[in-house]
């Protein structure tokens, strides 16, 4: 059993408007929702296999052993922007642009707190970027890649960086 409509003063179902309301705000969600999954299909289409870069992977020891964790930078040399990615257990994986690269690599350590100055105040970690200088700032690392040559493998050596006796002693 159906249950009438009200009638208005002008001949209308009362809720003729409601419902109309409601078909008009349905088709408005289902719209926004195909503009929103168009919209993120181009983005990852834009960030997909054409952006022009390869699939590069590698290992960095440090001291013959693997570098426990990490970032590792490529720089096009031609120009263009870098790619970055994180170091686990001497491995990384990550897109970069064809051609001749420099690489920096990155690693810290927390060796430390500063002493607490105020209480309530947690303190503050000393953190040192322990592979030298001539791995990441200045550094001389570089590697072609192209469809035939994908990885690299890189053996670090050195003595660790140690902490600025300055910043011990604030």
């Amino acid at each position: 059993m159906s249950v009438p409509f009200r009638q208005s003063s002008e001949g209308l179902p009362q809720d003729f408007y409601s419902l109309h309301w409601v078909e008009i705000m349905n088709f408005y969600a289902k719209l926004s929702a195909c503009l929103f999954l168009s919209m993120t299909s181009l983005t990852f289409v834009g960030c997909g296999a054409n952006d022009g870069k390869m699939t590069a992977s590698g290992s960095v020891t440090w001291n013959g052993s693997p570098l426990s964790e990490g970032y590792i930078t490529f720089y096009p040399t031609a120009g263009g922007n870098p790619s970055a990615t994180t170091i686990s257990n001497g491995s990384f994986s990550t897109r970069v642009t064809p051609g001749e690269n420099r690489i920096q690599v990155i690693s810290q350590k927390h060796i430390g707190d500063q002493p607490k100055t105020h209480e309530g105040v947690p303190p503050t970690p000393i953190i040192v970027q322990i592979i030298p200088s001539k791995y990441n700032d200045k550094s001389e690392l570089v590697h072609t890649f192209d469809k035939n040559n994908t990885r690299v493998e890189l053996a670090l050596s050195g003595e660790e960086n140690k902490p600025n006796p300055k910043a011990l002693s604030r």
